[in-house]
């Protein structure tokens, strides 16, 4: 007996070793300067030693993916019997391929069943949110939004919900979820969508100083949201929006302190 325990143990460490030495060569080969396409090459190259680790395949997935080879990361996803600690992980990469594939249906139904056991995944909630909000499915991406941050309180929950509330046409709740995920994270101000719903939010309160510092404090810390669609768009809207008040000398707003050259 005393063998047969000894031989067992052995084993079990000789798996756990070879495990961390398969994610050391991993995480080196994703720490690499190389594209994304010799990083999956040069993970490919590990297959013989590495296949069937979890970490091994979950990074596997999610490269073949990157490299939009989406059949394949869905054939690693399926070939495995069980996901070990890396379960969460698994999901939302199938999910994400699925609706990379214009499935986003499939993708629901997959965070969907794994909610039905996992409800307290807060990354889960998260992502199904989006896919519920891509859909302009905003009510029910809320709850999700909502249920997300509070299991863990993270500003990308409280970033999509301020653009669900604004869909809804709810500013107060958008404007205050904006300030949570500011409190949570610096880099909301970096946020497109974030600043932009501050900025529209005030704009219709007349708030016209304070819509424009959100602008331009988006673009002091994103210069590439200059060339966003969307950013152009809510740009002329307030620019619109303080002409209209400068000409019909509205006092309820504070057109009169701000320039349309400084915008």
């Amino acid at each position: 007996m005393k063998h047969i325990l000894f031989a067992l143990g052995f084993l079990f460490m000789a798996e756990c070793g070879a495990a961390e030495l398969c994610r050391v060569k991993v995480e080196e080969g994703l720490a690499s300067g190389q594209s994304y396409t010799a990083k999956l090459d040069s993970l490919l190259d590990m297959e013989e030693k590495c296949g069937g680790d979890h970490y091994y395949d979950l990074v596997k997935a999610r490269l073949l993916a990157t490299n939009k080879r989406f059949d394949e990361a869905l054939a690693v996803v399926s070939a495995k019997p069980d996901f070990g600690i890396y379960e969460e992980h698994f999901v939302i990469l199938q999910a994400r391929v699925y609706a990379a594939r214009g499935s986003t249906r499939e993708a629901m139904r997959v965070l969907k069943g794994f909610l039905r056991n996992h409800s307290q995944s807060a990354a889960v909630q998260l992502v199904l949110g989006k896919l519920l909000s891509s859909e302009q499915r905003f009510d029910e991406a809320l709850e999700h939004f909502i249920a997300s941050a509070k299991i863990e309180p993270m500003a990308e929950a409280y970033q999509a919900a301020a653009v669900a509330f604004y869909a809804l046409g709810n500013c107060d709740q958008a404007v205050s979820s904006v300030d949570q995920a500011a409190a949570l994270d610096e880099k909301t101000f970096h946020d497109l969508g974030s600043m932009l719903v501050m900025s529209r939010c005030y704009a219709m309160q007349g708030k016209f100083v304070v819509a424009t510092n959100a602008l331009k404090m988006l673009l002091h810390n994103n210069p590439a949201a200059e060339e966003n669609s969307d950013f152009q768009e809510a740009l002329s809207d307030l620019r619109k929006r303080i002409h209209k008040a400068k000409e019909s000398g509205d006092a309820a707003t504070d057109a009169h302190l701000v320039t349309l050259k400084g915008i």
